[in-house]
């Protein structure tokens, strides 16, 4: 079975610890998670990934990809231009509660054309950089994800707050599986009963106490996470992610993907900063010993404009 080709979509960011600036973002963790799964990344922008073959990496749109530091590099060499990432301060507390200070903005990721179909589109934002309504028409999928923390939050007077409004309701109904955390429906009262009324499938994240699981018509399902020597939280939820959306790409079931999911964020927290594409190994074969006979990569609702008909 062909890995699934993946449409990632989102900002790098540095983030300053008492070690130094290291390289971060969603798209950065869940770039290393879907290449342990050997998926062709088609990123936006294109930065340079950190211990990614470049075989991995393909070209998107007018964006060409860039090189990508070899395993061997520095996190400095690694990083893109300044101009080019957020900067955040990150703090935790004893709870693993976290504290982000915002150093440095950057301009919204726009699609600049319209965008050949793929198996996976994965929207990862940070702090409101993806416009979701034009990634969903620009880029067709075969099931399209979305982490809601970027869309949640804004940058006031250096520190994230919560944004005072979440892309529009139509728009998040057509994304066939969304990925939130307890901490994401922060100051957003009744948010989570807002988004169980969409059509998609919900996955909600409780840190170290596992993640639910929730798909319409059904009961929720609560996924636990499996035991880990956590050394930093950071990325666990955008690893999640991608190793859920790499399950579902191969058919899997929700309950069964998010299973999936939990180990590979179990993995990341045993690293301090971004972990390498070599802690998520052994994953897709995991993943491929679960898939159903004859399962395809398919939305879980009926066939849209999104799905083209070769797909069927």
């Amino acid at each position: 079975m062909r890995p699934p080709r993946v449409r990632l979509v989102g900002r790098s960011t540095r983030d300053r610890n008492p070690h130094g600036l290291e390289p971060g973002g969603c798209v950065r963790y869940a770039a290393q998670v879907h290449a342990a799964f050997g998926s062709t990344l088609l990123t936006h922008p294109a930065p340079p990934l950190q211990g990614l073959s470049p075989s991995l990496l393909s070209s998107s749109g007018p964006e060409p990809a860039a090189p990508a530091a070899p395993a061997s590099a520095s996190a400095a060499q690694a990083l893109p231009p300044l101009d080019e990432a957020l900067v955040f301060c990150n703090r935790y507390d004893a709870m693993g509660r976290r504290e982000q200070r915002v150093e440095r903005m950057v301009p919204p990721v726009f699609p600049s054309a319209p965008l050949p179909w793929v198996e996976i589109l994965h929207l990862a934002p940070v702090l409101g950089e993806v416009p979701l309504g034009p990634w969903l028409e620009a880029a067709p999928a075969g099931i399209r994800g979305a982490g809601l923390q970027g869309w949640t939050r804004r940058a006031a007077r250096g520190r994230v707050r919560p944004a005072r409004s979440l892309p529009p309701w139509a728009l998040l109904a057509e994304l066939d599986v969304i990925f939130a955390s307890d901490e994401d429906l922060e100051g957003h009262p009744g948010l989570l009963e807002s988004l169980r009324g969409l059509p998609g499938r919900l996955l909600l994240t409780h840190g170290p106490f596992g993640s639910t699981a929730f798909e319409s018509g059904r009961e929720p399902r609560r996924i636990p996470t499996p035991r880990a020597t956590s050394l930093d939280p950071t990325g666990a939820g955008d690893s999640f992610a991608a190793a859920t959306l790499q399950g579902l790409a191969r058919g899997m079931s929700l309950p069964a993907a998010a299973a999936l999911g939990a180990e590979a964020g179990a993995r990341c927290v045993e690293h301090r900063g971004l972990p390498p594409v070599s802690a998520f190994a052994g994953l897709s074969a995991g993943a491929l010993r679960r898939i159903r006979p004859g399962s395809r990569c398919e939305p879980a609702r009926p066939a849209s404009p999104s799905t083209p008909p070769s797909s069927r």
